[in-house]
C-alpha cells in the first residue's frame, strides 16, 4: 500500500513539474515573440540598438563582456543574444519614421535604460503613453520632437531618469510640477522649450542637486 502510495506521489510529482516547464515554455516563447517583434519594428523604422552587455558607444564592435562562450553561441546560432541578453538601448538620431506603433512594440522591452528620439514629430501623445512605461529608463532624449504638455503628462512615473533631454520641444509651464517630482535627475535640458524662465528657476529650486539648462 505504501509502494502505491509512492509511485502515486511520484507520477503527481512529475506531472506537476511537467506542467510548469510547460507554462514556461509558453511564457518563454511568449516573450521572445515579441522581443523579436520588438526589434523588427526599430529595424523598419531605421533606429539601431544593443544589448546589456555591450557598449552605447562602440554598438558594432565584439561583444567582450558576454559570459556567452563563443561554442555556445555558434551553437545557437544569432538568437542568442535574445535567449541570454535583454535590450539596453534604442536610438533613433533623426531621419528615421518611428511612430507610435514603434514605441508601443518598444514598450514591450522594458529593460530599457536608454532611449533617444531626436528629430521627430510622427510620434504623437499615444506613442509617450507607450513610453512612460517603460521604467527602467535612467536616460531619455526627446529633442526636437512633437512631446507637448500632454505627452509629458505620460512620463510622470519615469522615477529613475537621470538624464532628461527636452530641448525643442512644445512643453510649457504646466509640464513643471512633473519636471520637480523626478527625484533621480542629474542633468536637465529644457533648452528652446515654451518653459518660462521663472518656471524653470522653480525647477531648479525643486532639485537642488540638478544641473538644469534653460
Amino acid at each position: 500500500m505504501r509502494l502505491n502510495f509512492t509511485k502515486r506521489s511520484r507520477l503527481v510529482g512529475v506531472l506537476i513539474l511537467a506542467l510548469l516547464l510547460l507554462g514556461f515554455g509558453f511564457y518563454y516563447a511568449s516573450t521572445q515573440n515579441e522581443h523579436r517583434a520588438a526589434i523588427q519594428a526599430i529595424r523598419d523604422a531605421g533606429g539601431r540598438f544593443g544589448y546589456d552587455y555591450e557598449n552605447y558607444n562602440n554598438p558594432q564592435g565584439l561583444a567582450p563582456h558576454t559570459w556567452v562562450p563563443p561554442w555556445l553561441q555558434r551553437l545557437i546560432g544569432p538568437e542568442w543574444k535574445d535567449m541570454f541578453h535583454q535590450v539596453d538601448y534604442v536610438i533613433f538620431e533623426g531621419g528615421e519614421s518611428p511612430t507610435d506603433e514603434t514605441m508601443a512594440a518598444i514598450s514591450k522591452l522594458p529593460k530599457i535604460t536608454l532611449l533617444v528620439l531626436w528629430g521627430n514629430r510622427t510620434v504623437t501623445s499615444q506613442g509617450y503613453a507607450h513610453i512612460g512605461s517603460l521604467k527602467n529608463l535612467t536616460l531619455l532624449s526627446i529633442q526636437a520632437t512633437s512631446l507637448d504638455d500632454t505627452g509629458m503628462l505620460h512620463l510622470k512615473d519615469l522615477k529613475k531618469l537621470q538624464h532628461l533631454q527636452l530641448c525643442n520641444t512644445q512643453i510649457t509651464d504646466q509640464s513643471a510640477p512633473i519636471l520637480k517630482n523626478l527625484p533621480a535627475l542629474k542633468e536637465l535640458w529644457l533648452d528652446d522649450t515654451k518653459i518660462s524662465k521663472p518656471a524653470a528657476r522653480d525647477i531648479e529650486k525643486a532639485l537642488p542637486k540638478t544641473m538644469v539648462t534653460y
